[in-house]
């Protein structure tokens, strides 16, 4: 009688292992969902001789804004953080370029900046629509309050 108690101990320990096991794995694979629809996305977009009134560094630029973000599907974005990069056009290296031209010397990160500023959005939240320069269709941007920037400058 001993021997069978012992036997039904052993099979039910190993049918809890295995039944925590078969729980683990499907958890898992929920959460590899979770993380595939979560992914960052980094985006552009362009702006062609703005007015920029800073000061010293007042002067007309080419503003490419560099978005990271989560889609939140139909061309709408939850922005987690982004980049302003202010592209001087009194220098001859940025002031004949096209949109997608500057786009591609962000990407590549050969530039060096004139100056860097990080900030948190205080401003209340709110959307912006731009067209993507990858796809070339409109898409919306959420910004939200204490969204994490940086403004880089280049003269």
């Amino acid at each position: 009688m001993k021997y069978i108690q012992v036997i039904l101990k052993k099979v039910l320990f190993l049918l809890l292992v295995f039944l925590v096991l078969s729980c683990e794995n499907s958890s898992s694979f929920g959460n590899n969902d979770a993380e595939n629809i979560d992914e960052i996305l980094t985006i552009y977009s362009f702006e062609l001789n703005i007015d920029l009134i800073a000061g010293a560094e007042s002067g007309i630029y080419h503003k490419v804004t560099e978005y990271n973000c989560t889609s939140l599907g139909d061309s709408y974005y939850d922005v987690k953080s982004y980049k302003v990069h202010w592209l001087s056009n009194n220098n001859s290296a940025y002031k004949n370029k096209t949109g997608n031209q500057l786009i591609e010397m962000v990407k590549t990160g050969s530039l060096t900046p004139s100056k860097s500023e990080k900030s948190i959005r205080t401003s209340n939240g709110s959307s912006k629509g731009i067209v993507n320069s990858d796809t070339n269709e409109e898409a919306i941007f959420y910004l939200p309050t204490k969204a994490k920037y940086e403004s880089l400058k280049y003269f």
